[in-house]
């Protein structure tokens, strides 16, 4: 049981990984001056945070496992709301990719990260991780989901930290890249990983959300047509 929902949530747990922000963040921490330890510990709160709200999310829908009961409902109607959410997301992000007048801009935020402390680090991490248009709606879906499938709590601690850790793939690679290949040669890269993202970010947010979306609105509404 544990592992099919575990190979369930992989495609939302890779959506999730997919963050924009953070992704871009981490890439301007690992730019700066000793960037490699705060970009570990920023990719350490990431994960942390979306284990977390996920692990909160599967105890609030513990009950939903019991068909027909209001969890159960509940779960299955918050999938279709979350999921006609992630269709509108799909189209404002592509309208807003192919607009004649289309500028693509960083947030100004970035040019703090130079001068982020460890702590800010990993808060900015865990914040990022979670507190996003895309990935909050992932994990709501996830955690009723999960809740549906009726594990004891260690599998479903286990699915949990298993997300998370997934989850986080997107702001690990730039940090393994640079360990691996030193931060000299290095930035090069991280430099066109961010100057693309920035360039392609509604465009990719568009085809995520209208993935996630449709899947999260198809179970909805299938699951309340059955019931």
């Amino acid at each position: 049981m544990i592992w099919t929902v575990i190979g369930d949530m992989l495609p939302a747990a890779l959506a999730a990984a997919l963050s924009i922000g953070s992704i871009i963040g981490v890439v301007v921490i690992l730019t700066g001056t000793g960037g490699i330890g705060r970009a570990v510990v920023f990719a350490a709160g990431n994960a942390l945070a979306i284990g977390l709200v996920l692990g909160a999310g599967v105890a609030l829908s513990s009950g939903a496992s019991e068909p027909q009961s209001t969890a159960d409902t509940g779960v299955k109607w918050l999938s279709l709301v979350v999921g006609a959410l992630m269709l509108w997301l799909a189209v404002h992000n592509l309208r807003a990719q192919f607009r004649p007048d289309a500028k693509a801009q960083e947030p100004k935020w970035l040019a703090k990260l130079d001068s982020i402390t460890l702590a800010g680090a990993a808060a900015l991490g865990g914040t990022l991780g979670v507190l996003n248009a895309k990935n909050l709606p992932l994990i709501i879906t996830q955690a009723g989901a999960i809740g549906q499938a009726g594990l004891g709590s260690v599998q479903a601690a286990i699915v949990c930290a298993s997300f998370g850790l997934v989850a986080t793939l997107g702001v690990a690679i730039p940090v393994f890249t640079t360990v691996v290949r030193g931060a000299e040669r290095a930035r090069p890269l991280l430099d066109a990983w961010r100057s693309w993202l920035t360039r392609n970010n509604h465009a990719l947010l568009g085809v995520l959300f209208l993935i996630m979306g449709a899947r999260a609105f198809g179970t909805g509404l299938g699951s309340l047509l059955h019931s």
